[in-house]
Formats: structure tokens, C-alpha cells, sequence
């Protein structure tokens, strides 16, 4: 039997699974009732080599997007430093392809 005093030497592997499941779903179960929502980390790119992976093209079309105004929404520049916000730039993005008509 488990109190607050047991030591955890003195718990079999199992034993603190079983202890470290209930206390985790416990919380979870609490989180849900309190509709608390874990904030999402923020996600930059930097770079023409970050705007190339966040698209999937090559450096060269990047500078293209870049250059074109089409992600100015998610663009910020500081001197050299080039720096994409990744959830705003395909949000914008995706926008764009919904109203453009493809033949």
C-alpha cells in the first residue's frame, strides 16, 4: 500500500507507472474542466534558406516569394536578418490559393 511517506526505492517499476499515470491524467482531467489551453510556441524561419523550407523551394524561389510582396504580412527585417513568422506565412498563403481561380 501507497501513502505519501512510501519512498520511491521502495516502488516497484509498475507500481510508479501506475502512480505517475494517475497523477498525469489527473491533471489532464483538471486542465480539461478549466477549458486551459497550452499556448503554442511561436515558430520563425530565418533566412532565404528558412522561407525555401518552410515552402518547400529552392533558395532561389524564396527570394522570389520574398521579393514578390506576397508574405510582407509575415516578414520582418532587422539590417540582414531575415525573419519569417511560419504560421502567419502559410495562413497568408493559404488565403491567396483559395481566392485565386485555378484552371
Amino acid at each position: 500500500m501507497m501513502d505519501e511517506k512510501t519512498m520511491v526505492v521502495a516502488l516497484t517499476v509498475g507500481e510508479l507507472t501506475h502512480k505517475i499515470r494517475e497523477v498525469v491524467q489527473a491533471e489532464l482531467a483538471q486542465n480539461q474542466e478549466n477549458n486551459y489551453h497550452f499556448p503554442r510556441k511561436k515558430a520563425y524561419a530565418f533566412g532565404y534558406q528558412g522561407i525555401a523550407d518552410t515552402f518547400g523551394v529552392s533558395r532561389i524561389s524564396a527570394y522570389r516569394i520574398l521579393r514578390s510582396g506576397i508574405i510582407d504580412g509575415a516578414i520582418s527585417q532587422v539590417n540582414r536578418q531575415i525573419v519569417l513568422d511560419v504560421e502567419k506565412a502559410l495562413e497568408i498563403t493559404s488565403k491567396q490559393r483559395k481566392n485565386k481561380k485555378i484552371v
